[in-house]
């Protein structure tokens, strides 16, 4: 059971300390370290790091705390993390071998990928942290996706992540779906400029529910079914990509441009 967890991200130490708390719970950190045979200073950290993950809880302070294990059901986020961890690590595989083929050829250079579901979704929304262009094109339209916690969470890293970057977002979105995401995303939609974001209303005829980001030589479809199930398609391609720029100018300068909430009230 120990390698499992090891597997998924703890530690040897935080492996032992988490099964101990789970069977042993309102335990002290010295007690974990007694009832293991632990040195007290790998048992204190190992109890720190389990804290900040979030996989145990604490009760009192300092000397008093006495801590039990969270709910098992949290192995799962653990997982998943692990799992897009793994997805960013394959991105930078792809982009090597991609490298590797460009030196030995001129030929003009197409890629395209199929990711499925929200871990596929999010690996393609990180590479956009490398934009060179520093504006990112996009058109969204709120799915249940947009209501899953770790994906909300995942784009409130990545708003504030962009900011440092100094990457501008260009986003259309449908009124009704606007409204939505102010109240999924709040941190991050109660002041446009701040996020050094622009958005518009397309046009009531453009009815789509695809969504769309389009940033240097790149663009990600994610496109759902009549059953909600989605794929995330990748098209790298300078040419291609161009053309997609194009129809998107198009249909921004023919949008309706939305203030900030701050300028609404001033």
């Amino acid at each position: 059971m120990n390698k499992l967890l090891e597997k998924i991200g703890l530690t040897e130490n935080e492996s032992k300390v988490y099964l101990s708390l789970y069977r042993n719970p309102n335990r002290s950190a010295a007690d974990v370290a007694r009832i293991l045979k632990m040195d007290k200073s790998s048992a204190y950290k190992a109890v720190d790091s389990l804290l900040s993950k979030g996989l145990i809880k604490r009760e009192g302070w300092k000397r008093g705390a006495i801590y039990s294990s969270a709910s098992p059901d949290i192995l799962n986020n653990l997982y998943r993390e692990k799992e897009v961890e793994l997805w960013n690590q394959k991105i930078f595989l792809n982009d090597f071998i991609d490298k590797l083929k460009n030196e030995k050829t001129a030929d003009r250079s197409t890629y395209i990928s199929v990711d499925k579901g929200i871990e596929g979704l999010m690996l393609r929304m990180t590479e956009s942290l490398d934009c060179k262009e520093k504006v990112i094109r996009e058109a969204f339209n709120h799915h249940p996706v947009s209501q899953d916690p770790i994906y909300i969470k995942f784009i409130e890293k990545l708003a504030k992540e962009r900011v440092k970057r100094g990457i501008r977002i260009r986003e259309l979105q449908p009124e009704i779906d606007r409204k939505g995401g102010i109240k999924v995303f709040k941190d991050i939609m109660t002041d446009l400029k701040k996020y050094l974001k622009e958005q518009r209303t397309p046009p009531k005829e453009f009815n789509d529910r695809n969504s769309y980001r389009i940033w240097d030589d790149t663009a990600i479809f994610l496109s759902y079914d009549d059953s909600d199930e989605f794929i995330v398609l990748t098209i790298k391609d300078k040419y291609i990509v161009s053309l997609l720029k194009n129809l998107y100018d198009f249909m921004w300068n023919h949008s309706t441009p939305v203030k900030p909430r701050s300028q609404k009230n001033s």
